[in-house]
């Protein structure tokens, strides 16, 4: 099975423009309830959440460009999104229902994601490009490949670890097992990240969603959207 990292829209034809997100309104991004500050938590209670504002002419797509606090981890998609997602088999993610305003319009049709669970297990270590980088004793900046069989074993050389130097995984490779068609991991080159599988992405196309983008997860991100680079062979320039 193939997969696909999802990533947001960068076509100002099909987004409106670019950024959409005018202004996040928050509550109180200290409050112990703010979702920013219940990360990895599944949330059975009370959860607080930030309001996305776009701009006047951004549209309402079904993946909206939303970042900032509230954001961390977080996506901000429609009920359309949602509903074929739910007939797939997910992993860790919760929904939450929420609203997205746009010139004083109330769209209450959109949901925020909550990811409480990673699949770090579904990766297949053996097979995916593990990179150590930091800075040497010269404090000239390294990187170097690094081996590990397993979840376990790369938890354990990460947290061996310490400032400035850290663990990536470049190239991801899901295992051949794995059951899950929708699903986040972290250690990305764009640090957490949300995975689907190919037959997710055959329906959400064929759907006619709009907003969102899939990179392959053996093209890291600077290649993808590098002048002339695969995306843009996919989906046309960006902007």
């Amino acid at each position: 099975m193939e997969y696909f990292f999802l990533e947001k829209c960068l076509d100002e034809k099909i987004a409106g423009t670019l950024p959409q997100q005018k202004k996040l309104i928050v509550k109180d991004v200290n409050s112990p309830d703010f979702l920013d500050n219940l990360r990895n938590k599944c949330i059975t209670a009370h959860y607080e959440l930030p309001v996305c504002e776009i701009f006047k002419k951004a549209n309402f797509t079904d993946l909206i460009d939303a970042g900032g606090l509230g954001f961390t981890d977080s996506l901000l998609i429609t009920d359309s999104l949602k509903r074929i997602i739910e007939e797939f088999n997910y992993y860790g993610i919760q929904f939450f229902k929420t609203k997205v305003i746009k010139s004083g319009l109330i769209n209450n049709s959109y949901w925020h994601t909550h990811v409480h669970d990673v699949a770090m297990t579904s990766i297949n270590y053996k097979k995916s490009t593990i990179t150590e980088s930091g800075r040497g004793k010269d404090r000239q900046v390294y990187s170097e490949k690094v081996n590990a069989d397993n979840f376990l074993e790369f938890k354990t050389k990460d947290e061996q670890l310490v400032y400035p130097h850290f663990l990536t995984i470049d190239r991801v490779e899901i295992k051949a097992e794995n059951i899950f068609d929708f699903f986040a991991i972290d250690y990305t080159d764009g640090g957490l990240k949300y995975v689907i599988s190919n037959n997710l992405k055959k329906v959400i196309v064929d759907r006619g969603v709009s907003g969102l983008e899939f990179r392959p997860l053996s093209i890291s991100y600077v290649d993808w959207v590098s002048k002339g680079g695969m995306r843009e062979k996919v989906y046309g320039k960006a902007y």
